[in-house]
């Protein structure tokens, strides 16, 4: 994880031509982890509200 957070930090590096055509994959992997964390969360209270009902 530390990893892919340092993705950004090298993003400072970069031209500005790599950087734009970089910068719609790099946006759309912070989308995906973002959503996937939170419905990874969202998984035990899921299944503890079915088990419930």
């Amino acid at each position: 994880m530390s990893a892919i957070a340092l993705v950004g930090s090298v993003t400072v590096l970069l031209k500005p031509a790599t950087l734009d055509r970089l910068l719609l994959p790099f946006v759309s992997l912070a989308a995906g982890t973002l959503i996937g964390g939170a419905l990874f969360h969202m998984i035990p209270e899921g299944s503890a509200a079915l088990v419930v009902a």
